[in-house]
């Protein structure tokens, strides 16, 4: 199997047109889960299979964050946001990057790892917004700087 990136690295998330790397974020990662549902016959009970393709999802468990970057994360659930799982950067020897894919985060839930009063830990757990295959990226992900008028 071919290696997708050299070296795991912190994930990281675009937040308003700035990268904000989740430092020492653990992900838990899917890359290709099959969505689908099992309908049943009332009449003969057979099976049947809608499938809707395949997705990412995952969590990131971030065993220590600040106060302030969990209310950044916090107010990101319910939005779309563009995450690198793996960190950003060419890779080299080639002309590709990191991959990179737009995820809805759909809960983040603070935990007390170390302390006992007060957060210090939080789980991002999140889905792709669109079917999604792993694979090098052919360009940085990071948007174009828009042209002034």
């Amino acid at each position: 199997m071919r290696q997708i990136v050299p070296e795991v690295k912190d994930p990281v998330i675009l937040v308003s047109d700035v990268q904000k790397t989740l430092t020492g974020g653990i992900i838990s990662f899917v890359p290709d889960a099959h969505e689908f549902d099992v309908r049943r016959s009332v009449i003969n009970g057979d099976a049947d299979i809608v499938s809707r393709g395949e997705y990412a999802s995952g969590t990131i468990d971030m065993l220590s964050i600040s106060n302030a970057d969990y209310l950044i994360v916090k107010a990101l659930q319910g939005t779309v946001v563009r995450l690198w799982p793996f960190g950003t950067g060419g890779i080299p020897s080639t002309a590709k990057y990191y991959p990179y894919l737009d995820v809805i985060i759909t809960r983040v839930y603070p935990y007390h790892r170390n302390k006992i009063y007060y957060l210090d830990a939080c789980i991002i757990e999140f889905v792709s917004e669109n079917k999604y295959t792993l694979q090098r990226a052919s360009d940085t992900g990071m948007p174009s700087p828009q042209d002034p008028d």
